[in-house]
């Protein structure tokens, strides 16, 4: 049985559930993260504090002798719901009327995945953030030996095993499924691929496709003689300008860069957030652009902030090659607890007589809310959600580069 335009108090909770439920199957990103949730109201640009949880050391045990617990500070980090988005849409006095349990109507449905996708794109917004990487910038991964490197990466990321995901660009999709290493019957003993176009888990990735995976533009860093500045990127056309040895504090994030020539050699140029370099002999490390660096003008050095430091035990050298990531689609292999999102209910002000529902999906941590008005007589649908998105661990993730 359908409801007419006169019970809208009627429509707004089957609304709200529905579009709840719509929300969580268009939403890829967040559901792969750790989550906070609470049904305590917020608003927009509150910090809510979230404790992390930390090691515990093992200890021998001793007959006879009590092991004190060693005392421990949770570590707390602070996410801000910077994020306040809302879809509004109208519906139909027929719309209307056909609304019932498990059926959203088209309207509504475009309003959720409009909302999905401002989600997914904060959350894999934060590649920037990732310093680990395996591949070959402009060339889209398709083999078993991607994957396998990408979890190498991981793995002396010193990332948890378990709770691994993957997430791919359709092109990078497309890529895997045309290999008989993921499609065969014989190789893998199952047809879902083939069937369902789905990779499933590999690997020990939990593998999604995302059509909202980002690119990666690089800056443009340039290295030469006045009037003949050539790219940085792609090749070791820069080097370390004053030695920078690591400490136990993993302190060390800042380093000053020249040309790779002697005499004659500026640089120009961006080197931008998100970018990833390397430098020869610091073994086993990649670091990224955490502060944009612009050099207005050629100049003999560039100074470059970056994460994570340089490791205690090792030194970048003066002198020492610097290669610079170019270019490059994101593919991103990680661990939940890599970032944090973090969502929550908006006030259910009623008055004017506007009708306001609020649902949180306890699978993916979001909050939701409905609200019906009348505005220039119309009646205005708007779902809205609050949200905040944090890198917290970002050793527990690395880019596969596309």
């Amino acid at each position: 049985m359908g409801y007419n335009a006169n019970t809208l108090s009627n429509i707004a909770p089957i609304l709200i559930k529905d579009g709840l439920q719509a929300l969580r199957e268009n939403t890829i990103a967040a559901r792969l993260c750790q989550f906070d949730v609470s049904a305590e109201a917020a608003q927009k640009n509150q910090k809510i504090s979230v404790v992390l949880p930390y090691a515990i050391p093992a200890a021998e045990v001793t007959v006879g002798t009590a092991n004190t617990p060693t005392a421990m500070t949770p570590t707390v980090v602070d996410v801000t719901l910077g994020n306040w988005w809302e879809a509004r849409f109208q519906l139909s006095d027929k719309e209307m009327g056909d609304v019932t349990p498990g059926h959203l109507p088209r309207q509504a449905s475009e309003a959720i995945k409009s909302l999905a996708n401002k989600v997914d794109a904060t959350i894999l917004a934060l590649y920037k953030d990732v310093y680990g990487q395996y591949g070959t910038a402009g060339t889209t991964p398709s083999t078993g030996t991607a994957l396998a490197n990408v979890r190498k990466v991981l793995n002396k990321q010193l990332c948890p095993l378990d709770n691994r995901v993957l997430l791919i660009n359709p092109d990078a999709e497309a890529s895997f499924l045309s290999q008989t290493e993921f499609t065969s019957y014989a190789v893998v003993g199952e047809t879902q691929a083939q069937r369902e176009g789905s990779l499933g888990r590999k690997y020990g990735f939990d593998i999604y496709m995302s059509q909202n995976m980002p690119s990666h533009t690089v800056g443009d860093m340039k290295v030469g003689s006045s009037g003949s500045m050539t790219s940085c990127y792609g090749t070791a056309g820069i080097k370390v300008a004053t030695a920078v040895t690591g400490n136990a504090y993993n302190t060390q994030t800042s380093i000053v860069l020249k040309g790779s020539n002697a005499t004659g050699t500026a640089v120009t140029g961006s080197m931008l957030v998100g970018d990833i370099f390397t430098i020869s002999g610091v073994t086993g490390c990649n670091f990224v652009v955490s502060t944009s660096a612009t050099s207005a003008t050629a100049t003999d050095t560039i100074t470059i902030v970056f994460q994570p430091g340089i490791p205690a035990g090792s030194t970048a050298a003066q002198n020492a090659a610097v290669t610079l990531i170019d270019s490059h689609s994101v593919n991103l292999a990680f661990n939940t607890q890599a970032f944090c999102f973090v969502s929550r209910p908006l006030e259910n002000v009623q008055g004017l007589g506007n009708i306001i529902e609020t649902a949180v999906d306890p699978l993916s941590g979001i909050s939701l809310r409905l609200e019906i008005s009348r505005n220039e007589k119309m009646t205005i649908w708007s779902y809205d959600i609050l949200w905040g998105i944090k890198t917290i661990r970002p050793a527990l993730a690395a880019r596969l580069l596309g």
